[in-house]
């Protein structure tokens, strides 16, 4: 499943980076970011669990990354405004949690960081909700048919099942190692589809515009 899912990341890559005139017009660079941050965690998970039998490195730093970048990607869309500043205030406050935590509770090397992935969670649905809302009132066409509607569908599909994966994860520890794996590959498949979504996106993005010489 993991290598489907590090494929999948690597397919909708390659096709940012084929339309990538079209993504930068549109204000998506930091989309495509996104995806190589992605792409290498995906990779640097699977070595590290070959050779050292933990990705909690990988996973810890794919978590500070992740969360700024998906923020910072809604802000740039609605900056400047008071709702992309507050935007920032949150990728700093969750940056100084993600240090707190690695630092004095969990240790950067010895346990995942799961409080800053729920708190990290948490923000990018608030943000989200409140962008896709502004979005719904505001847009002269309809928001189907806008790239940054379907950016937001996947990132409020992904980070909804993650945040209720993650405050579950006790009971479904507790369900034994068999509930477990499968609520894993279900956080995975839910990964892959959301993935595929940004796909959609893309066939949203305007033509890029031409000169006649």
């Amino acid at each position: 499943m993991v290598y489907a899912l590090t494929a999948t990341t690597l397919i909708v890559l390659l096709i940012g980076v084929l339309l990538w005139q079209e993504i930068k017009d549109s204000k998506l660079q930091l989309l495509v970011m996104l995806l190589i941050a992605s792409l290498i965690a995906d990779i640097s998970s699977l070595v590290t669990i070959h050779y050292f039998k933990s990705n909690i490195i990988s996973y810890n730093l794919f978590t500070l990354v992740e969360t700024p970048l998906v923020l910072f990607l809604i802000g740039s869309w609605i900056s400047p405004s008071k709702f992309s500043n507050l935007i920032h205030y949150l990728s700093a406050a969750f940056f100084l949690f993600w240090l707190f935590e690695n630092i004095f509770i969990t240790g950067f090397y010895s346990a995942f960081a799961d409080y800053s992935v729920l708190l990290g969670g948490i923000i990018v649905l608030f943000v989200n909700i409140i962008y896709l809302y502004k979005l719904s009132l505001e847009s002269y066409t309809p928001v189907v048919h806008l790239p940054q509607f379907w950016i937001s569908a996947s990132f409020l599909i992904y980070y909804s099942v993650s945040t209720i994966l993650l405050t579950t994860m006790g009971i479904t520890q507790s369900a034994g190692p068999q509930i477990t794996n499968m609520m894993s590959n279900f956080h995975i498949i839910v990964h892959i589809l959301t993935t595929l979504l940004l796909l959609k996106a893309f066939r949203c993005l305007p033509k890029p515009s031409t000169s006649l010489q």
